[in-house]
C-alpha cells in the first residue's frame, strides 16, 4: 500500500508542467533579405529565457537557415519553392500557415547575434521580407495535477481503511 502511494507520489511529482510564452517587446520584427545565400543579422540581448519565432512572409517560398552567435540553431520548415501565395506582413497568419516557413527555437538568457541566411528563395533573383518574435517563457504548473494527487491519495486511503476493516 505504502510502496503505491509512493510510487503514484513520484510519478505526479515528475509530471511535466506546461509552457506558456507572451511576447516581449512589440511582437513582430520585421526584416529584409537578399537574394539566395544572402546573410541579415540581428542582435538582442535576453534578461530571460525567449522562444525566438520565425517566419517568412508576403510571398511564400522562402527559408532560412539560422544562426545564434555563430551556433546552427536550424533551418525554418519545409515549403514548395513556387509556392507563390502573398500574405502582405500579416506576420501572425504567415507563422501559422503551412504554405510559410517559419521556425521557433528556444534561447537562453543572454546576449545575442542572429544570422538568417536565405537557402531557398521564392524569387530567386531578388530579396523580400521576414520577420523574428522573442516570446518569454515562464513554467506554468499543471493545476490538474494537484487534484489528480489529492484524488489518488484519498483513493489509496479509503482503499487501505477498508482492506484494514475487512
Amino acid at each position: 500500500m505504502f510502496k503505491n502511494i509512493v510510487i503514484t507520489l513520484s510519478l505526479l511529482l515528475a509530471a511535466p508542467t506546461t509552457l506558456s510564452a507572451s511576447v516581449i517587446d512589440a511582437g513582430w520584427t520585421q526584416f529584409q533579405f537578399g537574394s539566395l545565400g544572402s546573410v541579415t543579422q540581428v542582435s538582442f540581448d535576453l534578461e530571460e529565457d525567449a522562444m525566438l519565432n520565425v517566419t517568412d512572409a508576403f510571398t511564400s517560398g522562402d527559408m532560412f537557415t539560422v544562426s545564434a552567435n555563430n551556433i546552427l540553431l536550424g533551418n525554418t520548415s519545409n515549403v514548395p519553392a513556387d509556392a507563390g501565395i502573398n500574405i502582405g506582413n500579416d506576420f501572425d497568419a504567415a507563422f501559422a500557415s503551412a504554405a510559410f516557413s517559419s521556425g521557433t527555437w528556444l534561447l537562453a538568457a543572454g546576449s545575442y547575434l542572429i544570422d538568417f541566411t536565405v537557402f531557398q528563395s521564392a524569387l530567386g533573383f531578388s530579396g523580400g521580407g521576414a520577420a523574428y518574435q522573442l516570446a518569454s517563457v515562464s513554467a506554468v504548473p499543471v493545476p490538474a495535477a494537484a487534484w489528480l494527487f489529492g484524488s489518488a491519495l484519498l483513493g489509496f486511503f479509503g482503499f487501505a481503511r477498508r482492506k484494514a476493516n475487512a
